[in-house]
Order: structure tokens, then sequence, then C-alpha cells
């Protein structure tokens, strides 16, 4: 057991040793029996005679300390399909004790109320048998007085409940599950003592009129009573008074009475506001929580109706008795702030409903769904199928009947409860249809039922279709939306399953389409690349231009035909082309559209990117590499091409460089005097360059050469290409390749920044090459095709 269980079961081992006046409300008393007790397992009969173990109440007896050995009943899977009901090999039974003192005397009522317990309740208070409650998913009500001791003295409360299936009397509704394989018993919601006078309140049924602004109380009483009957209305966080009615009893046993309520303000999930209504009859007072709520369908459109509202339920289902079988759920289901948790969590799901399917929860999870705002849909815990022979013959109406009173009078004021489930899946239409019809009158807000698979009883009750339908071929989804001018059919048609060719070829088509027209459009702006490689951009670069133009086109049309496809949507409406439905863009649906055209688009302007970046590299290499030397000389054709106004400024860009690598500068290499020079080539294009020698660092290695750098005329009018020849003087080879990497990187850069210059900037250059070149430059005289110059 956790270190929380303990403390929390020590607690409330501590409150139960003496009670006098918990939660004391003037006549009335209600004493609080949660927390640790006293368990030990036996038979149906006799009470154990040793309890060596403790559990927390409320909760399951898988958590006694120490553990039991397996308690309750496994269910095997071909069990399952028979629905046989298991016994546990190993008892019959647990019993519970615990003892607790009442100071003063007994009062005139005294009622324990065993919330709810599986599987049966027995009840024994100072050695004296109380008496039993069969049902497993409704309260007990036990009347203690003749047995009670006041006074300060002890009282010992035995309650037993049984411990398989096998112990439910087949008349009463075990909770079968067909997707359960563990039923463990215990006392799994709250026990209390009332203690009050007479007249005593047995039930207040709240019946809250919207229209109205006001709730109508129905008192029942225990007995024939005379004398004022008072009801006031607080709101539950404030407890400040909004209204207040009286009425004489005039000796009956029920007494109505109507309170209009000041500023009401109704209960929906968006705004769960809650209001108490305090019955008093001067022997006793009764508090009970409600909502100013009204919940209702409409058999024409088959919509809920919220407060006279159209209202649209968006949730799920919670199943609390197949997690009662996980290992991992500890005391989860009875800690108030994890259950809250969980129901907020439901909200920022922007959930506004819930089914507690097939089986009640705890109470408290009702006070929460109440306080949070989160509508019910209360499932009792019948699920037998669609057989012939399913429905057990031992359960009648009438004993269905009891059960489903016992259950809707202590529900029936919680506005989260907006739909009674009779039942989950089953086909019956003879017991349980005849007993929702029988008791349904006794709830005087005329909550719509649901029948399971059984037919509707009346207009507007809840026709269940699960999930599973939608495997069939004829389903059909019928969407409807709020708008302004109320609510409309959004979309109703078959729904169409569309998978492996129906979607690969349509996508096959449009990825060629795209593949192209990008291998078109790379056909025809191969200038376009040269122009981004004479800019300096790496040929990977060039090819993420083509694939980041392709993805902007891609979202562009995706974004604009969703746009437009919703306008066109609207002008067909308008038109009334559509009839009465309206289209519905569901934005899951539509991002996930656009992700896939998005993909299909990456992948079809890939290769054409691909071919980009070839064309845009100098060679078969993707990026650019020093040329391996030939006879000591390295001829060097580099990556930049420079327009004819500003090639001359270029070279006067780089002498200056040159310069300021001179005198034995600290930096990659150091230069000598720097000499202009002009091509003779017979033709006058031109061609003009700039000689050096270079000395690359480290000195003391001794590598020394001559540099040779020409811009001359390429292969598009007015494009200037670059040329360099490295001539080795001294050093040995190795080191002068490897280290004119370093030296050929430093040259790169340097036209890459040439590039960057401002206009003004580039021309000042422009004019300082005509000084460079005012002396008659040597003329140098091209030899053999492919080496342009030679050294002079």
């Amino acid at each position: 057991m956790s270190t929380r269980q303990t403390m929390r079961l020590a607690f409330g081992l501590l409150l139960g040793l003496v009670v006098s006046a918990a939660l004391a409300d003037g006549p009335r008393t209600v004493v609080s029996l949660d927390g640790l007790w006293e368990i030990a397992e036996g038979g149906m009969e006799l009470a154990p005679a040793k309890f060596d173990r403790r559990v927390p109440v409320p909760g399951l007896v898988d958590l006694a300390t120490p553990p039991f050995e397996s308690p309750g009943s496994t269910v095997s899977p071909t069990e399952r399909q028979q629905r046989k009901r298991p016994a546990d090999p190993r008892r019959e039974a647990f019993w519970y004790r615990r003892s607790f003192k009442l100071e003063g005397p007994v009062p005139e009522v005294a009622r324990l109320k065993v919330n709810k317990a599986r599987y049966g309740t027995k009840v024994i208070l100072n050695g004296k048998s109380v008496g039993e409650h069969g049902p497993n998913w409704t309260p007990g009500w036990f009347d203690v007085k003749p047995f009670l001791r006041g006074g300060g003295e002890p009282n010992e409360l035995l309650i037993r409940v049984g411990a398989s299936l096998a112990q439910v009397p087949p008349h009463w509704t075990e909770g079968w599950d067909f997707e359960k394989s563990r039923y463990i018993p215990g006392i799994y919601d709250s026990v209390a003592l009332i203690l009050c006078g007479q007249p005593h309140i047995v039930n207040v049924q709240a019946v809250p009129d919207v229209e109205k602004r006001s709730v109508r109380a129905v008192v029942e009483l225990g007995a024939a009573a005379s004398g004022r009957v008072n009801a006031a209305v607080r709101e539950a966080k404030s407890s400040r008074v909004v209204g207040q009615a009286s009425v004489e009893a005039c000796s009956a046993r029920q007494v109505e009475l109507t309170v209009p309520i000041r500023d009401a303000r109704p209960w929906t999930p968006e705004d769960p506001f809650l209001y108490e209504l305090v019955v008093d009859t001067g022997g006793d007072a009764s508090r009970t929580k409600f909502g100013l709520r009204t919940f209702t369908t409409d058999p024409a459109s088959g919509r809920a109706v919220l407060n006279g509202r159209p209202y649209f339920l968006r949730g799920s289902n919670v199943c609390i008795y197949r997690f009662f079988e996980d290992a991992a759920r500890g005391d989860l289901p009875w800690d108030r702030e994890w259950v809250r948790a969980l129901h907020r969590r439901f909200k920022e799901m922007h959930w506004n409903a819930l089914r507690y399917c097939i089986g009640f929860p705890p109470e408290l999870w009702y006070e929460i769904a109440d306080e949070e705002g989160i509508l019910i849909q209360d499932e009792f815990p019948i699920w037998y199928g669609g057989g012939q022979d399913a429905w057990p013959k031992e359960i009648t109406r009438q004993h269905l009947a009891v059960e489903f009173t016992e259950w809707m009078r202590e529900r029936w004021n919680h506005p989260c409860v907006v739909i009674w489930d009779a039942q989950n899946e089953t086909t019956d239409d003879a017991v349980v249809a005849a007993t929702l019809t029988a008791v349904r009158g006794l709830d005087l807000s005329n909550r719509p039922w649901d029948n399971g698979w059984g037919a509707p009883q009346q207009p507007g009750d809840i026709s269940e279709a699960h999930p599973y339908r939608a495997n069939r071929q004829d389903f059909s989804l019928a969407i409807f939306a709020g708008f302004d001018d109320g609510v409309k059919l959004v979309a109703a048609s078959d729904l169409a399953d569309v998978r492996g060719f129906q979607v690969a070829i349509p996508l096959a088509v449009g990825g060629l389409i795209i593949f192209n027209t990008m291998m078109g459009s790379i056909a025809e702006r191969r200038r376009e690349i040269h122009v981004y490689t004479s800019l300096g951009l790496a040929p990977v670069h060039v090819g993420a231009l083509f694939v980041a133009e392709a993805m902007t086109y891609g979202l562009i049309g995706a974004v604009f035909g969703y746009i437009i496809g919703q306008g066109v949507g609207t002008v067909l409406q308008s038109m009334g082309w559509l009839g009465n439905a309206t289209l519905n863009y569901s934005g899951t649906s539509a991002m996930m559209t656009m992700g896939l055209i998005l993909m299909v688009v990456l992948l079809s302007a890939l290769v054409p990117a691909r071919l980009a970046s070839k064309i845009a590299a100098p060679s078969i290499d993707r990026t650019w590499k020093v040329p391996l030397p030939k006879d000591d000389r390295i001829v060097a054709q580099l990556p930049f091409t420079i327009n004819k106004t500003a090639a001359d400024g270029a070279l006067a860009y780089l002498a200056e460089f040159f310069e300021a690598h001179q005198e034995g500068s600290i930096g990659k290499f150091s230069a000598g005097a720097i000499e202009p020079f002009a091509v003779e080539d017979g033709h006058d294009t031109g061609s003009r360059g700039l000689k050096t020698i270079i000395w690359l660092t480290p000195f003391d290695l001794g590598v020394r050469q001559h540099l040779l750098l020409l811009i001359h005329p390429g292969e598009f009018p007015d494009i200037y290409e670059v040329q360099l020849v490295l001539q080795r003087l001294s050093g040995d080879d190795g080191s002068w390749y490897r280290m004119n990497r370093t030296f050929l990187t430093e040259l790169r850069k340097q036209f890459l920044q040439w590039r960057s210059l401002s206009r003004e900037r580039m021309l000042q250059y422009v004019e300082e090459s005509r000084k460079l070149f005012s002396k008659t430059p040597e003329r140098v005289v091209t030899t053999t095709p492919g080496e342009q110059v030679r050294l002079g």
C-alpha cells in the first residue's frame, strides 16, 4: 500500500474512534464512517473470529493490508462467452468491522447508508442483524436505531459483502461485462450514519424550471406529519440565500414547495453554477445541490436541447469497473483531486459529455461532474447481449424496478445527469423496456432514456448506435452544426473508404506533372543557374532554391485551393444546388491533406533540384577542389564570373589585397611586388591580370611560388572568368600542394567579399584600376590551348 493510502487510512481511523457531531447541520447530523476498517475473509453465515487486516472504505478488498490472495472472481475467455458466474475458490465473503462511539442519547431517527457495495450487503450492529441489501450498484439504507448505543458506549459495526459473482442472487443484476476478466468485491462508496429527529426527510427531489426561474421541491417524509416545512435556496459557493418558501405538511407523507430564485443563473457545461436546496421540518434538515438546468430532446430533429436551446454533446466513455481490475488503479477512483484532474483533462479536450459506461463510479464523481460542468449519460451495469435467451429469466420487472428506483432516487438531483441509460447492447424489450416505462415517471425532470439496443420507448428517447456499426457498408453519418440562424445539417452521406491504389494513382499522376514541370523549368533556366553560380552559390544551395520554390508554390496552391473550395461551396449553397446540406471543411482533414500535397511536391522536386545542382557545379564534383599539379604547376579555373565593367575594378581590389600581405605581414601568406599585365591574343579582348611571388605559411618550410591571375572573356558575352596559374619555385611538392588549399580559400573569400561591395565602392576600384594600368603593362602571349597564359 502506498504512503498516501496509509496516511489516508490512518486519518480515517482516528476520525472514526469518537463520533459526536460530525457534519452537523441544525437538526441533522451526518457521521462519516469512511476510513480504515478491519477486514477478514470467511463464509456467508458466521463472522470470522479474527480480523487481522485493514482496508480503506471506500475501496475494494484488494487494497487490504496485508493483501488477500487473489480476491474476487477471475473469468476465463470461455466463461465470458458462456456468461458463467465463477466463485472465489478461497472464500465466500469478506467481513468489514469497525467501532465507534456516539456521544449523547440516541436520536429519534438513526439510519445507516452504505452508498454502494458489491456483492450484496448484510449489516450487523452490536451483535444484532440489522438487515440485508441485495442490489450491488445502489445505496442500501438500514434503520439502526433499535441497535445503536449512545452515551459514549462503544458500537461494533459489521458489514458483509459477497466474495464473488457466485454470491449474487440470480434475481439481482451482477454487472456482467463480456470484456472484463476480474470482478473484485468491496464497499466501493461511502458509508455514513444519519441522525435526526422527527419528522425526518427520506428524500428530496429538486425539479428546476429554467423559464420560471424557480425550483420545485418534492419532499418525502418518513411518516405522516404536521407542521411547517421550510425550504431555502442558496448559492452553493457564496451561501447567499436567493429564495425561500414554506408549506404546511397537513398530515401528509409528501409535500411540495416551489421556490423562486432571484437573479437566477442556469447551469451549463460552460457555466456550471450550482445552488443548494435546504429543506427543514424542524426535526430534520436536508441539503442537496442542484443546477437550474433542463435537458430534453427534440423528436423531430433528433437533437439534444439544453435549457431550451439545441446543444451538441462531445465526449467519450468512462468504464470505471474495467478500471477497477487494473493493477495500477490503487485508490485513484476515490481520490477527489485525481478525479477532478481527470474531468478537467476531459474539458481541456473540449469534451462536454461523458457516458459512465456499464457501471456507476463512486458518488464523488457525480459531484465533481456537477462542479466542473460535464453532462453524464448514466448507464446501469447491464450487458447481456443480443441472443434470444440472453436475458436471465430470474430477473423480473419487479426486481429490476427496485434497482432502477433506487438508482434514480440517488441520482436525480445531479444537474450533470441528463440521460438515464437502462442498459448496454442488450436487445431485450420485455423486462428492461417494461421496467423503464414503469419507473420513468418518478423523474419529474423527465430526462430522456436510452434502452441500449432495445427499441426507444417514447419519442425523444435515445437510440444507441455504437461505433461497431461503422463497419457496415451502408453506414452513413449525419453531422449538424450551429449557425447564427439555427442548427443545420452540415453533411449527410455514406462514408467512403479510400485506400491503396485509389489514393496512389492520383498522387502519382500529380507527382509526375510536378516532376515534368520542374524539369522543363530547369532546362529553360540554365542561364539563371549559371548566374547563381557566378554569385558564389554552392551547388547544394542552388538545388535548395528550386526545392524551396516548389514548396512555396505547393503551399500557396494548397491554401488558396482550400479557400477557393469553401468559396465555391458557399456560392453553390446560395444558389440552392446543394439542397439542405452545408459543406463542412474539417480543420484536421484539411491539414492532413495539405501535408500530403506538400510531401508529394517535395518528392517530385528532389530529382529536378539535384539536376540543377549538377548544372551549377563547375565539374562533376559537387564542391570546388584545388586541381592536381602538373610539372610543378597548378592551373585552376576559379568558380567566379565578373561582368566586363567590373573586371578591372576586381583586379585593383585584389592588388590592394596582395599589397596588404607584403613585407612579411602576419597571415596565411606573404606577397611580393604586384605586376599588372595584359594578354596579347590579336583580338583586343581586354584580358588582364596580376603577377606576384607568394610565400606560403609556415614560412620555415620554404614554400615559394609564382602567381599569375588572369581575368578573361568567358563563354557568354560581357561575362569574364577567372583563371589562376601557380608555379612552384621552392619547397617540397607535397607541402606546396597542401598549403595552397588554405591560400586558395583565402583568395576565394576575396571574390565573395568583392560581390558584397556597394556599387559606388566598385566604381571607385574601377577608377583605381586605371591608375594601376596607366603604365603600359607587360604583354603576355598565350601558348598552347587550355593554357591561356604563360609565366613571364
